[in-house]
């Protein structure tokens, strides 16, 4: 652990360093099902074409030794940086000097980290899987995509910092009014909907 937390004072505590990259983030279990080798391969043509474009990944788990493996073979330790476990100041602090939210996972029912992100004006681009569908409105306060596109959508908000901007505001926004209201009927209507969804597959 003394290692880790070397690692972790190395890479930031020179926050200057880090403002002054485009950083995307996630955060949450770093587990096989979150899907994070699949964000970082998405990233990769962006990371090869954009020296200072970073993705910090956030959190602790079973599968960090294979997103170690994953960045080192592919020589991203400069770009891809695994912050470990975080207190909330430091999650605060990272939101801070990021650009997006990054979520690649398929196997979220009830995604709360989308919504964390929200709340700290983050733009939330996401796979189009169906559990964020209440949550991401594409191109309003993030994209909703299918993961060979969302290089595409990081790559505009790179190039295009109003509308960036902009996605930041409908985001903060999107969070205020999720708890304003009942959003747990969405998720009931969403968990039926996903249901349907597997039984036709089932049936097909």
């Amino acid at each position: 652990t003394d290692k880790d937390d070397t690692q972790k004072y190395d890479k930031f505590t020179h926050t200057n360093q880090l403002e002054e990259s485009f950083n995307i983030i996630t955060w949450g279990r770093v587990a096989k099902e979150k899907n994070l080798i699949a964000a970082i391969n998405t990233l990769l043509p962006l990371l090869r074409l954009y020296p200072n474009m970073k993705y910090i990944i956030a959190g602790d788990g079973p599968y960090r030794s294979v997103l170690q493996d994953r960045i080192a073979e592919l020589n991203l330790e400069r770009q891809v940086l695994l912050y470990g476990g975080y207190k909330p100041m430091e999650l605060i602090k990272l939101a801070s000097i990021a650009k997006i939210f990054l979520v690649t996972s398929y196997s979220e029912v009830l995604p709360t980290t989308p919504l964390e992100a929200m709340n700290y004006g983050l733009p939330v681009v996401a796979v189009d899987d169906l559990a964020y569908e209440y949550i991401v409105k594409d191109g309003i306060n993030g994209y909703w995509r299918s993961i060979d596109k969302l290089g595409k959508a990081i790559n505009d908000l790179y190039h295009n910092p109003d509308l960036l901007g902009h996605l930041s505001v409908a985001a903060y926004t999107s969070y205020s009014n999720y708890i304003e209201r009942d959003y747990g009927l969405d998720y009931i209507n969403l968990y039926t909907k996903m249901i349907e969804e597997k039984a036709k597959k089932t049936t097909r």
